[in-house]
């Protein structure tokens, strides 16, 4: 189980049932503000056949995002100790 920060600066268990809860939102919602900000700075720079990083931003929902916009990969920290 891995942890995050919450808005207020909590620390919180990021737990199965919050991942559901997060991605749930995202589908109905889209992206809040905070998240719409962290896809549209570099996608205003040129995203376009980039790879992204992914920091434990939650349930996906930039990483998913950043794909749709036209990042060509999104690699997860755990991901490159393979490589």
């Amino acid at each position: 189980m891995s942890s995050y920060c919450n808005p207020p600066g909590r620390i919180v268990d990021f737990t199965p049932r919050l991942a559901r809860r997060a991605a749930s939102r995202y589908r109905e919602r889209g992206l809040d503000k905070a998240a719409l900000r962290m896809v549209e700075c570099p996608e205003q720079r040129g995203i376009e056949g980039a790879t992204a990083l992914g920091v434990g931003s939650g349930a996906g929902a930039i990483q998913i995002e950043l794909l749709r916009r036209g990042v060509e990969h999104t690699v997860e920290p755990r991901s490159l100790a393979r490589l």
